[in-house]
């Protein structure tokens, strides 16, 4: 490099003309490699030309060139030039860590949003689809066909049903629209025999009242099915114990 700078100066030169910042763009060519020590030494250089104080205040272009020379060569006798900094190699060991850290991040991440129902098949995400809408797992609230087939379920669209703030227009459920008049009746018909069942303490009353109003909620706003719908009432419910 060093090299190609002293022959374009040189040609420079013999035309009769200069270049009064030679030095500052050779300064800057050298600062450009991997060796921690050589870009140390040709910054104190550098700062006395900045500083217009100590020995190389006014170095000459070509004892520049000789003084960085001279130095690299030494450097490359003694097996110093591409020796790595400590410090970049505690760099470089971070970085690698750090990296790792944040794929196993994302991976545990996306193993918790792609959780499935092995029942439903959808209640909570998709087997390796964590996209979501408001909630709901993005592949429901978009019609490709009357029915689709999902983790081993047939799928149908019901197009009258809303999601919050018009998230979405129809979502695809586990009964077919013709049957949705008979599925919402025997889930009022369960909740009326439930609310009739004695209810013991006051504490399991407000306990089964929420899980009835969860369970509604559910079966309504989500479309589950009762076996679904339940199930996830208990798995609630028992964690607030």
């Amino acid at each position: 490099m060093l090299s190609m700078i002293e022959e374009c100066y040189e040609k420079i030169t013999d035309q009769g003309a200069t270049c009064e910042s030679i030095n500052r763009y050779t300064l800057n060519s050298l600062l450009s490699g991997p060796s921690a020590d050589f870009n140390s030494y040709i910054k104190r250089i550098k700062d006395d030309i900045d500083s217009q104080t100590g020995p190389h205040a006014n170095i000459s272009f070509e004892d520049l060139c000789l003084a960085a020379r001279n130095k690299y060569l030494n450097m490359e006798a003694a097996q110093e030039y591409t020796v790595v900094d400590p410090k970049d190699s505690i760099i470089m060991a971070l970085t690698t860590k750090l990296e790792a850290l944040e794929e196993k991040v994302a991976k545990s991440a996306n193993a918790t949003s792609g959780y499935s129902n092995p029942r439903s098949g959808g209640g909570r995400g998709e087997s390796g689809n964590g996209e979501k809408v408001k909630g709901m797992p993005k592949w429901r609230t978009i019609k490709t066909d009357t029915s689709v087939e999902k983790n081993s379920l047939t799928w149908h669209w019901y197009k009258h049903h809303k999601g919050p703030e018009c998230a979405w227009d129809g979502l695809y459920v586990r009964h077919e629209e013709k049957d949705h008049d008979a599925h919402m009746a025997r889930f009022k018909n369960k909740r009326s025999k439930f609310d009739k069942e004695d209810k013991g303490s006051k504490g399991s009353e407000d306990k089964l009242v929420i899980g009835q109003r969860l369970k509604e909620v559910l079966c309504s706003k989500l479309m589950l099915d009762d076996n679904d719908a339940e199930q996830y009432c208990q798995e609630i419910i028992q964690g607030k114990d």
